[in-house]
């Protein structure tokens, strides 16, 4: 109640009755005989109104300034992005004649659609086939990214809440371990691998990866280390055990978390071709297949017939992405405790 009137508290607050910010609108319907009087402290209702509006007025200009900013970034993101993928569907297009001696971002003068029908082709030549390639691709990239992305789950729940001999050992391991150039340790991989009997094999595509990324584990360890024990407590209380913590409480939290490791790890391991070519060349996948048919396409200089492999190379990422993109995006954005 203000001067024995009561004053709608969106109008105290700069706020219109259609939910939007409107300053010079809210500050027209509150009227000075529906502020007169004295708050508190003494201090006039309408003077420390005019203040909140000021407030409230320098915060939508600071949040402006900040839109501004981030738009400009995006923008230069995108474009960053867009660009190079309109120059490379151009190009496939060219004559190899026309992309050399002519502007690379014009338009074609001829379409070649027959680039594409001879990249198809070089792709399929030899034991193995184009659609072999997308097959290897996709099972590769599966096991590989289920691996490095489950199997550091684990161990770094236990070493984030559990206490015990040898867990300051066992995370300076690691630690350790992300300190060693794996250039440097090339040919002993090489031979561990041999030995273990998952060269050539598509088992490799799950041991090799098992320990997962260690920034995933790292990222694990700090998050499960941030959450309150409160929740494991309370479910200690009810009866629940470990796992019952783990796999009610822990895990779904962990949820966004996962779902982003995903869609990163299925990129690198999608792109992986330097590990299949040397560990699994029996199981050509698109990235090792486009590798080899790059230096074929190099060694004739036929650059517009290696473009329109890429091109084909991108279509089932791009068709997967289509499909699940919004279970994906949806499943990113849920977090929290779930009942």
């Amino acid at each position: 109640m203000v001067g024995g009137k009561s004053t709608d508290r969106r109008i105290l607050i700069g706020e219109t009755e259609t939910g939007r910010l409107d300053m010079k609108e809210a500050f027209t319907q509150a009227t000075y005989k529906n502020l007169k009087g004295y708050d508190c402290a003494g201090e006039p209702v309408f003077r420390r109104h005019i203040r909140e509006i000021n407030v409230l007025t320098k915060r939508t200009r600071n949040e402006k300034v900040v839109f501004t900013l981030v738009f400009t970034i995006f923008m230069i993101e995108a474009v960053s992005l867009i660009v190079p993928l309109l120059w490379l569907l151009l190009s496939s297009f060219k004559e190899t004649n026309e992309f050399v001696m002519k502007n690379s971002f014009s338009m074609p003068e001829n379409w070649e659609f027959d680039n594409y029908a001879q990249a198809f082709t070089l792709l399929s030549s030899g034991d193995v086939t184009f659609p072999m390639m997308i097959f290897n691709s996709v099972w590769y990239t599966v096991l590989s990214t289920a691996s490095s992305v489950f199997m550091p789950i684990i161990p770094a729940y236990v070493l984030s809440k559990y206490n015990f001999r040898g867990k300051n050992f066992i995370y300076n391991f690691v630690i350790t371990m992300m300190m060693v150039p794996l250039v440097g340790t090339g040919a002993a991989y090489l031979k561990l691998i041999g030995s273990l009997g998952i060269y050539n094999t598509p088992l490799y595509a799950i041991i090799a990866n098992m320990g997962g990324f260690s920034g995933n584990f790292l990222v694990y360890y700090g998050f499960f280390k941030s959450v309150s024990w409160s929740y494991a407590e309370a479910v200690m209380i009810d009866g629940g055990g470990p796992f019952t913590i783990f796999f009610r409480i822990m895990l779904p939290q962990a949820v966004p978390m996962i779902m982003t490791f995903s869609i990163t790890g299925s990129i690198i391991f999608l792109n992986n071709y330097e590990a299949v070519m040397l560990y699994m060349p029996s199981y050509p996948t698109l990235a090792s297949g486009l590798f080899e048919f790059k230096a074929l396409a190099a060694h004739a200089i036929d650059y517009p017939v290696y473009f329109s492999g890429l091109i084909i190379s991108m279509i089932p990422t791009i068709i997967l992405f289509a499909v699940f993109s919004g279970r994906i995006m949806g499943t990113v954005s849920i977090g929290g405790l779930k009942g």
